[in-house]
């Protein structure tokens, strides 16, 4: 009997050291992987907050657009990629300019595109007419998007080493996914970052919102945006709220804002000052512009849609 007691005390006492070890081990890896994560890049740290909010059911893409205001945003439009109708140039101009008000107080409007874009004088001289800075490249492949993207980068750089990043925002116009890298690149280095992108057009060809589609188009939710409110999240959601998940620019943006080219908005007094301008109109002519397809419609949030409140 002592002999098995022996044994069994010796059992308890490697029992016992191993436990230990095993601790000391995860203790050890544990201190090594807080020192990794400690030192690792700005981009890996951001994408480890919204891994870990995502776990609990948080969103860090979005917060208060009243309270998170900052100094000044500059709007990168990307023109060969969100085009505005002929004549409505100024007008879309203006309606991003508004959203961009929303994110801070001063706001720049600068307008990528090819020759064969901006190369119109009318073009031009409509966006210049509302103060956007028109940036024009030559006619080569994806020339407009790699300038629009270091532009991007390079304020979003040289605000994170000056030690001003926290006062600036960025807004980017485009639904073209590989600027979400220049998005990313600016919102890691401490820049706010906003996406306005035309989410809806991978939907316009399903057979199950055809018909949402094709009611907007014929302007019958012009005076019924709660319907036309429900119609987007039915959309937003549907298979697992992919229109957020699948896409890069909403998940590398702070702030994701739905632009709709069809949706028919009324003019507000602004919007009606800048469209007269740029086309030399008096308010007093007949047969005056009071409403026009295109602008912000919602935000888009990993699992859910806001309507994006309008003057």
């Amino acid at each position: 009997m002592m002999i098995v007691a022996r044994h069994a005390r010796a059992r308890s006492s490697r029992t016992e050291a191993s436990a230990t070890r095993r601790r000391d081990v995860c203790s050890v890896a544990a201190l090594a992987k807080s020192r990794r994560v400690s030192s690792s890049s700005p981009r890996t740290a951001a994408r480890d907050a919204r891994a870990s909010a995502a776990d609990v059911g948080v969103s860090t893409s979005d917060s208060d657009l009243g309270d998170a205001r900052r100094r000044e945003i500059v709007a990168y439009w990307d023109v060969d990629n969100v085009s505005p109708p002929s004549g409505l140039e100024a007008l879309w101009a203006r309606r991003l300019a508004d959203v961009g008000s929303a994110f801070a107080t001063d706001v720049r409007v600068r307008a990528y595109g090819n020759s064969r874009t901006l190369g119109n004088p009318t073009t031009r001289e409509a966006l210049e007419s509302v103060g956007v800075d028109v940036i024009e490249v030559r006619t080569m492949s994806e020339a407009a998007d790699e300038l629009l993207m270091s532009d991007v980068y390079c304020r979003a750089r040289d605000a994170h080493a000056d030690g001003v990043a926290s006062t600036l925002a960025t807004m980017v116009i485009t639904s073209d996914v590989r600027l979400s890298l220049c998005v990313e690149q600016a919102r890691v280095r401490g820049v706010r970052t906003v996406v306005v992108s035309d989410y809806l057009r991978t939907y316009r060809s399903k057979p199950e919102f055809k018909h949402l589609f094709t009611d907007v188009a014929r302007n019958r939710w012009r005076e019924e945006p709660s319907a036309y409110n429900d119609a987007l999240r039915s959309m937003a959601s549907w298979n697992g709220y992919k229109m957020f998940t699948a896409n890069k620019l909403a998940r590398a943006a702070d702030v994701s804002l739905i632009w709709d080219p069809h949706r028919v908005l009324d003019l507000t007094r602004p919007e009606r000052e800048a469209h007269n301008r740029s086309n030399g109109t008096s308010p007093d002519d007949f047969g005056q512009l009071t409403s026009a397809p295109g602008g912000v419609v919602a935000i888009l949030r990993p699992r859910t849609l806001v309507a994006w409140p309008r003057p």
